[in-house]
């Protein structure tokens, strides 16, 4: 039986394998419901059941039995389910009086109720559930008793790209499904690399690129490969002046861009959409 690191990091390969439409999302789906249950139980934002199944795994609950009891002179009844509920109702509204309020709380109880319809057969709408889970578990707290990112720069450490020493597109997109928005972008496309290849030699360019990229600034956050050419996106925390040092450093190199800043990027949907218009102009001036 998979464990859940093993279950996270097959997802993680079948997104970077491109093999999601094969993917078998059920046994991810089960282990986060299952996680997610537990959690929601915890701090009151399911029923008081499941509460009390949470209590009962840190306390011996049959101490209680002794204090029900039935009369049979006042027909009073007063049953051992009855005792559990007066014992742990207070605490049960305790809980969910600062749970309920809470926004986190209340996107992990939306994304509990999904669940419970997933998977669906569409690979597209799981991947997107999937990948809500994933940045639930990062941002939300630790759902899962897992670290999430030590795992995920596990599986990045085989999924670099072997020429310019970067994040391949899927090891990439993975970073950017998780990351916060919104964010900035810088879309950069070598001149003329096939030329200039045949011209100095592979060897030589891949360096140059390579020099190019290694040791980003502090505003630099992700670099990796985009579409399926010489397309680089790099991920910036700043605006619009610091692609010109991200030019500069390429020039010093004798490597001569062409370049699109993509500014607020409210989502990674958003994002694709933005880069799909500059690689896709409708026109040669609109074209990265």
């Amino acid at each position: 039986m998979p464990d859940n690191a093993q279950i996270i990091k097959s997802f993680w390969r079948a997104v970077i394998d491109d093999s999601i439409e094969r993917y078998n999302f059920e046994p991810f789906f089960k282990m986060f419901r299952a996680a997610l249950q537990d959690k929601l139980a915890r701090h009151g934002m399911l029923s008081i059941e499941e509460y009390i199944k949470c209590a009962s795994e840190y306390y011996d609950l049959t101490v209680l039995r002794r204090f029900a009891y039935s009369s049979r002179y006042s027909g009073a009844h007063f049953s051992f389910d009855d005792v559990v509920r007066a014992i742990f109702q207070p605490r049960y509204e305790m809980f969910r009086s600062k749970a309920r309020d809470d926004p986190v709380f209340k996107k992990l109880l939306s994304l509990y109720i999904r669940l419970q319809t997933a998977p669906t057969p569409d690979a597209g709408d799981n991947t997107r559930l999937a990948d809500e889970c994933i940045h639930a578990q990062h941002h939300s707290g630790n759902i899962i008793p897992l670290d999430i990112t030590k795992l995920r720069e596990e599986i990045e450490t085989l999924s670099l790209d072997p020429v310019f020493g970067i994040l391949t597109r899927p090891a990439l997109e993975l970073r950017l499904r998780e990351a916060k928005y919104p964010i900035s972008a810088l879309l950069i496309d070598i001149d003329n690399l096939h030329h200039m290849n045949t011209v100095f030699g592979y060897d030589s360019m891949n360096k140059a690129i390579r020099d190019a990229l290694i040791d980003p600034p502090s505003y630099i956050s992700l670099i990796g490969r985009w579409f399926n050419g010489d397309e680089i996106l790099i991920v910036s925390d700043q605006t619009l002046a610091a692609s010109g040092k991200l030019e500069e450093r390429f020039m010093v190199h004798d490597l001569w861009i062409k370049s699109h800043f993509i500014n607020g990027a409210t989502s990674f949907e958003d994002l694709k959409q933005q880069t799909d218009r500059v690689k896709w102009g409708n026109n040669d001036r609109d074209r990265l």
